[in-house]
Order: structure tokens, then C-alpha cells, then sequence
């Protein structure tokens, strides 16, 4: 079979073509299978997929804005190109376009395929016969080609289409001597359907009174070399629009991400939990994500006040609150340190007796008083971690054992890790528990006022979520103890 694009067509085949695909076959004097694509449905929808997608992705991204416009770029050509495709088959100039089908007439084979057709001569005698379930063999003087025909049944009826042509032509006396290629082509579709011979030509319903005997074309095959330029100029231009614009659209949706976060946070879902942003911030995270990036300049300003504002409600609260003055001024100084783009870390440190807690029963007290301490301010307003060794500590909590019968304790506040003179509170709990004689015995008695009490572990009713000097600290420094913040 050979292949032309449908407008090369001289105007003679393309005027026959277009009747018979128009109407279907009807009054064709051959066999008209319609062969419908979806592919311009699933085309556009694609299309409506992947570019809104690319799209998204290129201004959502933290890349460069020229390496996203690359992305987007390919986006807008791929998934227009897949809109434009189904469009154009949908809106198809018939000058232009065949179809999709496949006809057979007496003299050629014709398998459309949207612009392009592929045509073969059958000759006077083909041999045709079905192939596999789906498939038309055509054995013809000038070669042999398969043609699909929608089903087994379909192939079988062309192949009758053709015996039945053969045996008009055979004819040497009666009604059909001397028939031309549009009447014994009619003669034999009759045949077919109707098994029975016509009475007339009139009874075939035959309305093209000819057929083209050769098909030719009209006009060279066009390469398309001038969409091509077109296409890679577009890709140009699309390229340089993303690229120039791609870092103010980029900047714009991060700010707005992190006002939506902080607007989210502030009005809390109706369980209390907070839905985060896209990056999995909250609040001050997510605004300090977005000051944190180099390329964010647009809103810089606005960002630094919409941080600073978040530590305004807890400073007041902190400031204006019943704990010890001495510590509530340099927590609100410490917070007020705090109010830049910089990871709002503290550091904690807890000692016993002089010492600092080891292993897991250290983590678990520092955990307690971080969460605390995070919990009272506003937990996404500051980090805590543990001191490096040999540096003071932001918040130091120290506590201790003299007699076996008082807790004494004592909480520094810092706002610089050097700070000669910290803000300090102390206190004593008399007749809490008793540790014996070991504070990190395997099995200790713990003494109660009118008791005693068997224990594994004698730290930890002492030093946990229950601890009595964290709700002593806590007190001194916000007013109160946020109840079992590790727990939250």
C-alpha cells in the first residue's frame, strides 16, 4: 500500500472519498468500514492533565527559574500539542483530512488514518481472504498487504465482497456483461447482503456512477518544515516568558503559602489540629521558609513583620503573666531575640547534684522542660536543644539532694550563652520523696510522708511528667504548668 497525505490527493479521488465517507458507504458500490479513533479524546484529556500539572510544578518549585521554565516549557508544548491534536481532528478541514476508515472497491483498497491514507490497487483477480481475527490478506499482481477489519466477521463479508465481484465479471451473457467498475462493484455488495442477484442497477442503490481508475497526487508531499520553525520559535518564547516571570510567580505563591499556614494555624480546626502547609510547616516555619530562601525578595519585608507579629500575642502574655519578674523579662527578652529568620533555637541543660542526668532519664527530663518551655510560649516560636558541653545553657535547671528528705532546686534564664549575670529563681520542696541512698539505683524504697514504696526506676515519679520541681519552674516562669506537655 502506498502512503500519501490526504491533500496531495488529486480532486477527482478526494471528491469520491468524500462522498463515501460522508455518507458512510451509502450508495458506494463498495464496503465502508468506519474505523473511529479516541485518540483525540484521551489526547485532550491529557492535555488537561499535564499541562496545568507542569505548570504547578515549575511554580511550586524551589529550583531556578530557568531550569523550571524548561519544565514548564515542555509541559505547555507537550500538553497543548495534545489539545491542538484533538482539536484539529475534531474541527478537520475535509480538503485535509480522510478519517478514519477503511473502503473497498472494486479497484483500490483505502485505509485513512486521520491526515494521512494509504491506498493499494486491487487489480482484476486479488485473492483475499481473512487473516487472524481482525485482518483482510489481499494477494494482489502488484503485491500482498493486510488491511484491519474490525472483527472476523467483517474481514469474512469483504472477502465474499470480492468472489462475488469476481463472479459479475465473469459474466459472458445476461444482465451483467459489459458493467463498469461502479456497477459490478454495486452488483456485488447486493449480493452480499442480500444474497440474491438485483433485478436492475436501480435496486443496488448505486449512486456514484464512477470510480477512480487510478489515484493520483496532485501535489508533492509536504515536510511541514515551516510548523517545525514555528514550533521551536514558540518553545523560544514560551522558554524566555517562564523563565523571566517564573521568579516573581514563584516568590508570590511561597509568600502567600506561609500567610495561608499562619492563617490556618491561627484558626485552628475544630479538633484543635493545625493543618500544615504543603512542606509539612506551621506558622512561623513556614513563614521563616519562605525568608530563608535567597530568591525571595518581593515580600521580605512583609514576611519579617508577619514573623515578628506571631511572638507579639506570647511575649504579652509572658510579660503581662504572674511569674517571677526577674525571669518573665529575660524570657520575653530571649523571645524577642528570637523574631528573626533564623532557627529560633535555645538550648537546655539539667544537672543533679552538679551533674548532668545521663542516658534516656536525661533526655526524658530535658524533653519535659523543652516541651514545656515550647508548649507556654507557642511551639512553633522556638526550638529547644541540649547545651554543648562546656557552654552555659539558655534555660539551666539544676537539681539537688541534701538529706535525703528535700528537693532543692534552682532555674537560670540567659538570653546570651556568655551572659555574666542571668536571670535566677530558686526554690525547696520538703517531704516530696526520699531517694535512699542511690538517685540511680535499680531498686530503691521511696519514702512518702506516712509510707513507703517499692520502685524499678526511683527517678522517675520524681524526675517525669509528674516531676514537682518542673511544675515549680514552669510556675516561676509563666504562671503556671503546662499539664504533661509530652503527652500533647
Amino acid at each position: 500500500m502506498k502512503k500519501y497525505q490526504y491533500q496531495q490527493l488529486d480532486a477527482d479521488a478526494k471528491a469520491y472519498l468524500r462522498f463515501v465517507r460522508d455518507g458512510k458507504g451509502r450508495g458506494a458500490p463498495g464496503i465502508f468500514l468506519s474505523s473511529p479513533s479516541r485518540r483525540p479524546t484521551w489526547a485532550f484529556l491529557m492535555g488537561l492533565f499535564i499541562l496545568p500539572l507542569f505548570l504547578w510544578i515549575g511554580y511550586t518549585s524551589s529550583k531556578a527559574g530557568w531550569a523550571t521554565a524548561m519544565l514548564q516549557t515542555a509541559g505547555v508544548l507537550l500538553g497543548g500539542w495534545l489539545i491542538v491534536f484533538a482539536v484539529r481532528r475534531w474541527m478537520a478541514d475535509p480538503d485535509s483530512f480522510a478519517g478514519n476508515f477503511v473502503y473497498f472497491d472494486p479497484e483500490h483498497v483505502y485505509y485513512g488514518m486521520g491526515e494521512d491514507i494509504q491506498i493499494a490497487r486491487v487489480g482484476r483477480d486479488p485473492q483475499v481472504e481473512p487473516r487472524g481475527e481482525n485482518m483482510v490478506r489481499f494477494d494482489t499482481e502488484r503485491g500482498v498487504f493486510t488491511v484491519p477489519a474490525r472483527g472476523r466477521i467483517l474481514a469474512q463479508y469483504v472477502t465474499d465482497y470480492y468472489e462475488a465481484l469476481k463472479w459479475v465479471r465473469s459474466r459472458t451473457d445476461g444482465t451483467w456483461v459489459g458493467l463498469n467498475s461502479a456497477e459490478a462493484g454495486a452488483v456485488a455488495r447486493f449480493l452480499v447482503e442480500e444474497d440474491r442477484e438485483p433485478n436492475t442497477i436501480a435496486d443496488t442503490g448505486l449512486e456514484a456512477e464512477e470510480i477512480p481508475n487510478q489515484v493520483t497526487a496532485a501535489t508533492p508531499a509536504s515536510f511541514g518544515m515551516v510548523r517545525y520553525l514555528i514550533v521551536l520559535g514558540a518553545a523560544a518564547g514560551i522558554f524566555a516568558l517562564f523563565a523571566m516571570s517564573n521568579p516573581s510567580i514563584q516568590d508570590d505563591m511561597a509568600f502567600n503559602d506561609a500567610k495561608d499556614t499562619v492563617a490556618a494555624e491561627q484558626k485552628k480546626n475544630t479538633d484543635g489540629s493545625v493543618k500544615p502547609n504543603g512542606k509539612g510547616f506551621t506558622g512561623a516555619y513556614a513563614v521563616r521558609d519562605y525568608l530563608l530562601n535567597e530568591k525571595h525578595t518581593r515580600h521580605r519585608a512583609a514576611a519579617e513583620k508577619l514573623l515578628s507579629d506571631l511572638y507579639t500575642a506570647p511575649i504579652a502574655r509572658v510579660a503581662n503573666g504572674p511569674g517571677d519578674p526577674a525571669l518573665k523579662a529575660e524570657v520575653v527578652t530571649l523571645l524577642n531575640d528570637l523574631r528573626t529568620p533564623m532557627t529560633p533555637a535555645i538550648s537546655i541543660r539539667v544537672t543533679l547534684n552538679g551533674a548532668e542526668i545521663p542516658g534516656d532519664r536525661g533526655k526524658q527530663v530535658r524533653s519535659l522542660l523543652a516541651d514545656g518551655f515550647a508548649t507556654a510560649v507557642g511551639k512553633d516560636l522556638v526550638v529547644c536543644g541540649a547545651a554543648p558541653d562546656g557552654v552555659k545553657a539558655n534555660l539551666e535547671v539544676a537539681y539537688k539532694t541534701a538529706d535525703g528528705f528535700r528537693w532543692y532546686w534552682t532555674v537560670e534564664v540567659r538570653t546570651k550563652v556568655d551572659q555574666k549575670t542571668p536571670a535566677t529563681a530558686t526554690g525547696t520542696l520538703q517531704g516530696v520523696r526520699s531517694l535512699g541512698q542511690s538517685a540511680f539505683g535499680s531498686q530503691q524504697t521511696i519514702n512518702f510522708d506516712g509510707g513507703s514504696e517499692q520502685v524499678d526506676e526511683p527517678l522517675k515519679a520524681v524526675l517525669g511528667e509528674d516531676d514537682a520541681v518542673y511544675q515549680a519552674v514552669m510556675t516561676r516562669m509563666f504562671g503556671y504548668a503546662p499539664p504533661r506537655p509530652m503527652a500533647e
